[in-house]
Protein backbone atom coordinates (compact mmCIF):
# COMPACT_ATOMS: atom_id res chain seq x y z
CA UNK A 1 0.00 0.00 0.00
CA UNK A 2 2.82 2.38 0.87
CA UNK A 3 6.05 2.26 -1.09
CA UNK A 4 8.12 3.48 1.86
CA UNK A 5 7.06 0.64 4.20
CA UNK A 6 7.51 -2.97 3.08
CA UNK A 7 4.62 -5.33 3.76
CA UNK A 8 6.62 -7.50 6.17
CA UNK A 9 7.71 -4.47 8.20
CA UNK A 10 4.04 -3.50 8.42
CA UNK A 11 2.93 -7.02 9.38
CA UNK A 12 5.47 -7.90 12.08
CA UNK A 13 4.49 -5.23 14.68
CA UNK A 14 0.88 -6.42 14.45
CA UNK A 15 1.93 -10.02 15.01
CA UNK A 16 4.05 -8.97 17.96
CA UNK A 17 1.17 -7.07 19.58
CA UNK A 18 -1.21 -9.97 18.93
CA UNK A 19 1.14 -12.31 20.75
CA UNK A 20 1.51 -9.74 23.53
CA UNK A 21 -2.22 -9.34 23.97
CA UNK A 22 -3.13 -13.01 23.83
CA UNK A 23 -2.67 -13.26 27.58
CA UNK A 24 -6.17 -11.89 27.97
CA UNK A 25 -7.39 -15.40 28.55
CA UNK A 26 -4.63 -16.33 31.03
CA UNK A 27 -6.01 -14.68 34.15
CA UNK A 28 -9.65 -15.43 33.37
CA UNK A 29 -9.01 -19.05 32.45
CA UNK A 30 -7.05 -19.70 35.63
CA UNK A 31 -9.90 -18.26 37.72
CA UNK A 32 -12.54 -20.25 35.85
CA UNK A 33 -10.49 -23.44 36.04
CA UNK A 34 -10.01 -23.07 39.79
CA UNK A 35 -13.76 -22.54 40.14
CA UNK A 36 -14.57 -25.63 38.06
CA UNK A 37 -12.13 -27.86 39.95
CA UNK A 38 -13.40 -26.51 43.28
CA UNK A 39 -9.97 -25.29 44.32
CA UNK A 40 -10.85 -21.62 44.44
CA UNK A 41 -11.05 -21.72 48.23
CA UNK A 42 -7.26 -22.21 48.31
CA UNK A 43 -6.97 -18.69 46.94
CA UNK A 44 -8.98 -17.38 49.89
CA UNK A 45 -6.90 -19.13 52.58
CA UNK A 46 -3.80 -16.90 52.70
CA UNK A 47 -4.20 -13.62 54.57
CA UNK A 48 -3.91 -11.35 51.53
CA UNK A 49 -5.85 -8.25 50.64
CA UNK A 50 -8.04 -8.08 47.54
CA UNK A 51 -5.64 -5.73 45.79
CA UNK A 52 -2.82 -8.23 46.35
CA UNK A 53 -4.82 -10.97 44.63
CA UNK A 54 -5.65 -8.59 41.82
CA UNK A 55 -2.03 -7.47 41.45
CA UNK A 56 -0.80 -11.07 41.46
CA UNK A 57 -3.19 -12.19 38.71
CA UNK A 58 -2.53 -9.13 36.56
CA UNK A 59 1.24 -9.35 36.99
CA UNK A 60 1.27 -13.06 36.22
CA UNK A 61 -0.79 -12.58 33.07
CA UNK A 62 1.25 -9.54 32.02
CA UNK A 63 4.54 -11.35 32.43
CA UNK A 64 3.13 -14.30 30.56
CA UNK A 65 2.24 -11.92 27.77
CA UNK A 66 5.90 -11.24 27.11
CA UNK A 67 5.99 -14.10 24.60
CA UNK A 68 6.13 -11.39 21.99
CA UNK A 69 9.89 -11.35 22.48
CA UNK A 70 10.10 -14.76 20.84
CA UNK A 71 7.95 -13.65 17.92
CA UNK A 72 10.13 -10.58 17.49
CA UNK A 73 13.38 -12.56 17.69
CA UNK A 74 12.16 -15.05 15.10
CA UNK A 75 11.04 -12.38 12.63
CA UNK A 76 13.96 -9.95 13.00
CA UNK A 77 16.35 -11.81 10.66
CA UNK A 78 13.76 -11.67 7.87
CA UNK A 79 12.45 -8.12 8.25
CA UNK A 80 14.27 -4.82 8.50
CA UNK A 81 12.54 -2.85 11.26
CA UNK A 82 13.73 0.43 12.72
CA UNK A 83 13.25 0.89 16.47
CA UNK A 84 13.15 4.62 17.13
CA UNK A 85 11.83 4.62 20.71
CA UNK A 86 12.48 1.23 22.36
CA UNK A 87 11.43 2.36 25.85
CA UNK A 88 8.04 3.44 24.55
CA UNK A 89 7.68 0.08 22.81
CA UNK A 90 8.29 -1.75 26.09
CA UNK A 91 5.98 0.60 28.02
CA UNK A 92 3.11 0.17 25.57
CA UNK A 93 3.60 -3.59 25.37
CA UNK A 94 3.48 -3.92 29.16
CA UNK A 95 0.51 -1.55 29.42
CA UNK A 96 -1.46 -3.41 26.76
CA UNK A 97 -0.82 -6.81 28.33
CA UNK A 98 -1.67 -5.46 31.82
CA UNK A 99 -4.93 -3.89 30.66
CA UNK A 100 -5.99 -7.01 28.77
CA UNK A 101 -4.95 -9.25 31.67
CA UNK A 102 -7.07 -7.10 33.97
CA UNK A 103 -10.11 -7.22 31.75
CA UNK A 104 -10.09 -11.01 31.61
Amino acid sequence: MYDAVPYAAFLVPGLVMMSCCRMLRHSSSSLVQSKMTVTSYFVLLPPLAYWEFFAAYVLAASCGGWWWRGVLLVTLPFVEIEFRHPLWIIAFAFSASAVLARSG
